[in-house]
């Protein structure tokens, strides 16, 4: 049962002013951060197809960890993530072509010789049959070309 003073009103006891002051010092920074948006204002496609808004979310995103739940940061992050899949692929496409390209061999190809005898070995190896061809066309245009000196 509460205390009442002589007038009939409750006393609160000072513990009871400490403790709820000090839950509102505490609540007072929490309840003045604005929660997260629910949604993102610009969907994945958006920020694959705009760079320099996907640059600048994810610079603003990385600088203040707070938003890391931000739906913003997570579809230009995923978007980020696609265009490197993207730019791996094409290195990989890129490497596969050259790899299979005699003329890329004959003009960039040092030590063709002892990878010739890598893939004339049959002992296992990264090399596939038509690389180890493109390599043996390689030598036979290094060849000519120094047959023609």
């Amino acid at each position: 049962m509460a205390r009442l003073d002589r007038g009939g009103v409750p006393v609160i006891a000072p513990r009871t002013i400490a403790v709820l002051a000090l839950g509102l010092a505490w609540a007072s920074p929490c309840a003045a951060q604005p929660l997260p948006p629910s949604r993102a204002t610009h969907d994945v496609p958006y920020y694959a197809a705009h760079s320099a808004e996907r640059n600048a979310t994810l610079k603003a995103c990385r600088r203040d960890m707070s938003f890391d739940r931000n739906p913003d940061c997570m579809n230009a992050q995923m978007a980020e993530t696609h265009q490197r899949a993207r730019d791996t692929d094409d290195v990989f496409a890129r490497m596969d072509q050259q790899m299979n390209d005699p003329e890329w061999w004959a003009e960039n190809g040092v030590g063709l010789g002892g990878l010739l005898k890598v893939c004339d070995s049959g002992a296992p190896s990264n090399m596939t049959p038509s690389e180890c061809a493109a390599i043996r066309g390689g030598l036979a245009l290094q060849e000519r070309a120094r047959n023609a000196r």
